[in-house]
């Protein structure tokens, strides 16, 4: 059930991205800042890693890549198999939906612990770039040690803090302003803060022309992370960890606003505020043969939504979790053994419209037929998993074999899921790999388990993926992957008809379900990534990946290509450097168009209580079948060019990036007007050469 209005998010994030056209960052202590520089200089050489079946990535590696804004989490859509969800999709700006799954189908990690979410409203990420030593991206078929998700997992190593002198990072630029300082309490102690607040707020309306809205609260967001690590002796280390963010905006319509003509439900206007704050302590041992890590986390999450008379929710989560992982190696394997049990309560209050719809499977219908509800509820929605997994070699043959299995309270639901993985060298460079496993994800969104808005006897969505792979190490420079993969989904979330009202005064019977597992899928491709280490001058990396995505409602016998099925996207990413001074990079993307359903005409609806002579309420649309059309292809160029200097007799960079250098102009939506009957495009941002500039000096 997606609540926010992806129109309004469109606006804010487009807006936001006018304001980087430059920035200034200063940096105290000029030992921490060569010491960075140094540990990016090895980390560079290293893009492909082996993390299981997937990449891992030194942050340092994509920090530079043209578009990102020098947030490596954002570059992670220049890798093969990731797009970033555009609004329409019901997902915020730069959230990666990874292998034709949703963005909601992803699990987020960061060091051994669970968090709020990854990415602010303004498509950044959630963290001080600074901090960011590394992450890896799995996207199928992964080992048994992560659950709850069938898209992707991305799990992210924030850098322990510095053993050396105290030293702090001032940053000041025209969308964020941070401080981060670290510092060493002892020999055996040290630790970091950072703090992180957005400045768009403080001059977003000059960017606002003839729109039909104001903010009343303009979108701003923070974020903190701190650490402190502490090195009981040889064997032992404690690490305290807290971090947390937050996100706001209002919107107010005008008068004969075009979204409030289309439905009148909006006209008192959108607030959405988010946020989570998360502190845990983590033990690590480590022996010769053995290893092991127990972590206590407590994670709240807090959000607050108003979207007109739709929708008026304010639900608090609140999560504890014990989490524990055992490693012992053994003469003839590896043996790992952990799990995590949870408890998890969410308090709720909600009202609006009871309009029960998943809008990965249909359109939505118009919620201004829906009768009004209100509810107050508190869901406890605990949960125990529990893995084992044995790595052994049998000859050349690399095997790892382990099972998951979990318990969950709320719909007494006991899931088991084997994991396998095979891995044969191919000669002296190659590997042959092929991985298989079940998978299943909770529910991001409650409402669907609620007592009064959803169903609470579903079952978790569930997934069977294989995955076929090959790594050709050419030699230190060259390396080459291939991946063939399968992903059948099972058990997914559909709306049951009967629940919708679809017409003025339509009553619903009571007790009616409102949501079935009836709902299937299946999604397959194929992915080549090339990619070259630095040498000659140079790196950079090619990705080409192919797939098919699908869904079947069962309900309604439905079959249609899902809204990611995008089939065909390739990056080329290359940074080349001119000299000791002088640095320039580029970065090209192409994707096939979106799926999306297109409106072929509308119906008055007038309410019957009012005269012959009255105007309509509304109109409500008519629709080809779901998902039947493909937007036009997109593509873009983008180029930075580095300039490493010295300013006021300190090391400093100067970096300018253009987005979208030839100007292409791929549509993204199409903004119809309040009968329905003309549109607008709505292209994706930036639709012109988009220039940005920016400073970086080490004091």
């Amino acid at each position: 059930m997606t609540y926010r209005n992806n129109y309004q998010n469109r606006l804010v994030y487009s807006t936001l991205a006018l304001a980087i056209s430059g920035a200034i960052v200063g940096t105290a202590n000029a030992n921490e800042a060569a010491n960075v520089q140094a540990q990016n200089e090895i980390e560079t050489i290293q893009v492909l890693g082996t993390r299981g079946s997937g990449l891992e990535l030194s942050s340092s590696k994509i920090l530079k890549v043209p578009g990102a804004n020098n947030d490596p989490l954002k570059a992670i859509e220049a890798l093969p198999g990731v797009i970033l969800t555009p609004p329409a999709t019901g997902g915020p700006v730069a959230e990666p939906a990874i292998r034709g799954s949703s963005s909601q189908d992803n699990y987020y990690e960061t060091d051994f612990l669970e968090v709020g979410y990854t990415f602010h409203n303004d498509g950044l990420s959630t963290y001080n770039p600074r901090l960011i030593e590394n992450f890896s991206l799995e996207t199928g078929a992964w080992s048994s040690q992560f659950n709850d998700a069938n898209g992707g997992l991305i799990v992210t190593k924030l850098r322990d803090p510095s053993f050396t002198e105290s030293n702090t990072n001032v940053e000041l630029s025209f969308i964020r302003a941070s401080i981060l300082h670290e510092g060493q309490i002892n020999d055996d102690m040290a630790y970091y803060v950072s703090f992180r607040e957005s400045l768009v707020h403080l001059y977003i309306e000059n960017f606002i022309e003839d729109e039909d809205f104001t903010y009343p609260t303009p979108p701003r967001n923070n974020d903190y992370q701190t650490k402190l690590v502490w090195d009981l002796n040889n064997q032992d280390r404690l690490t305290f960890v807290a971090t947390g963010a937050n996100d706001k905006i209002e919107t107010e319509f005008d008068e004969g606003s075009r979204d409030v003509a289309k439905n009148p439900d909006l006209e008192s206007g959108e607030l959405y505020e988010f946020s989570y704050n998360n502190q845990g302590v983590i033990w690590d041992r480590q022996l010769d043969r053995y290893r092991h890590k127990l972590a206590l986390n407590h994670l709240s999450k807090e959000d607050m939504s108003r979207e007109g008379e739709i929708l008026n929710l304010k639900a608090d989560t609140d999560i504890l979790s014990l989490k524990g992982l055992v490693e012992y190696d053994f003469d003839l394997g590896v043996l790992m053994v952990g799990g995590e049990y949870q408890l998890q309560t969410v308090d709720m209050d909600a009202s609006g419209r009871d309009f029960p719809c998943n809008d990965d499977f249909e359109m939505c219908p118009p919620s201004y037929f829906s009768p009004k509800f209100s509810t107050s509820e508190e869901l406890d929605l605990d949960e125990v998993s529990a893995y084992v997994e044995w790595r052994q070699q049998v000859g050349k043959l690399d095997i790892n074999v382990g099972v998951n299995a979990s318990k969950y309270d709320y719909n007494d639901e006991s899931l088991l899921e084997p994991r396998f993985k095979a891995s044969l060298p191919i000669q002296d460079a190659g590997k042959l790999s092929f991985s298989v496993g079940r998978h299943h994800q909770g529910f991001k969104d409650f409402a669907f388990v609620s007592e009064s808005l959803g169903n609470p006897e579903l079952e978790q969505e569930k997934s069977t993926q294989y995955v076929l792979g090959y790594d050709y190490v050419v030699d230190e420079i060259w390396a080459v992957r291939a991946q063939l993969y399968y992903k059948e989904l099972e058990d997914l979330i559909v709306t049951n008809p009967a629940a919708q009202a679809s017409r003025y005064g339509e009553v619903i019977a009571p007790n009616t379900t409102r949501y079935f597992n009836e709902g299937e899928g299946q999604t397959y491709g194929a992915e080549l990534l090339i990619n070259k280490n630095y040498s000659d001058k140079w790196y950079g990396w090619v990705s080409i990946a192919y797939s098919h995505s699908d869904r079947t409602n069962n309900v309604t016998g439905e079959e249609f290509d899902y809204a990611f099925d995008l089939p065909w996207v390739v990056n080329m990413v290359a940074s080349y450097d001119i000299s000791n001074e002088w640095q320039v990079g580029a970065k090209w993307r192409y994707q096939s168009g979106r799926r999306y359903t297109q409106v072929t005409g509308s119906t008055p609806i007038y309410d019957p209580n009012a005269s012959a002579q009255s105007e309509p309420v509304l109109y409500q649309p008519v629709y080809e079948p779901f998902n039947e059309s493909t937007l036009s292809a997109y593509h873009r160029l983008d180029v930075r060019v580095d300039y490493n200097t010295k300013l006021w007799g300190q090391e400093a960079n100067v970096f300018f990036e253009i987005l979208n250098v030839y100007g292409n102009r791929s549509i993204q939506e199409f903004e119809y007007n309040a009968d329905y009957s003309n549109y607008e495009k709505d292209y994706i941002f930036p639709d012109m050469p988009l220039p940005s500039i920016g400073i970086n000096i080490d004091f």
